[in-house]
């Protein structure tokens, strides 16, 4: 599964100097989610293909240990090419 070199950030409030979303509760989770949908399946119109495949990562699913809250909200999984 390939994974892209780059995480989305969310503006995580407490963590981005510019905060827009509350670090707890559900309005980070939804969000993450909702992109996580959006994501998948997005088309490429140059080559008329899927450009992220199923591989849009919600990492605090993802990921575990001391360090989770410093990755990204998202990691995107690109289609090869």
């Amino acid at each position: 599964m390939p994974w892209g070199l780059a995480g989305i950030f969310l503006n995580i409030e407490s963590r981005e100097t510019r905060r827009h979303v509350s670090k707890r509760g559900v309005e980070a989770d939804t969000l993450r989610n909702e992109l996580c949908e959006k994501l998948s399946g997005l088309i490429d119109p140059r080559h008329d293909a899927v450009a992220i495949k199923q591989g849009r990562y919600n990492s605090r699913k993802c990921y575990v240990g001391p360090y989770k809250n410093e990755a990204p909200d998202l990691v995107v999984g690109y289609n090869e090419g």
